[in-house]
C-alpha cells in the first residue's frame, strides 16, 4: 500500500509545483522522487535479508560455517 501511495505522489507531484518552479519540476521532480523510491527499496530489502532469491542478500552459509569451525576449534583446545 504504501508503494502504491508513493507512485500516486510522484505521478501527481509535478502538477502541484508545476506554476511555481516551471521548466525546474523535472529535476524536482527527479530529485524527489530518487530517494523516496531507494528508501522504498530498502524497505523491500529489509523484509527478507536472508532471501536466496535476492541479490543482496546476506552470506547466511558462510557466516554459519564461519561460526560451527570457530566453535569446533574453541571445543578442541579445552
Amino acid at each position: 500500500m504504501i508503494r502504491q501511495f508513493l507512485v500516486l505522489f510522484l505521478a501527481t507531484f509535478p502538477f502541484g509545483i508545476l506554476q511555481k518552479a516551471t521548466w525546474l519540476t523535472p529535476l524536482i521532480t527527479a530529485s524527489i522522487a530518487f530517494p523516496m523510491l531507494a528508501l522504498d527499496e530498502i524497505g523491500a530489502e529489509l523484509l527478507n535479508p536472508f532471501s536466496k532469491e535476492n541479490v543482496h542478500q546476506l552470506p547466511l552459509d558462510s557466516f554459519c560455517q564461519n561460526l560451527e569451525g570457530c566453535l569446533r576449534d574453541f571445543l578442541e583446545l579445552k
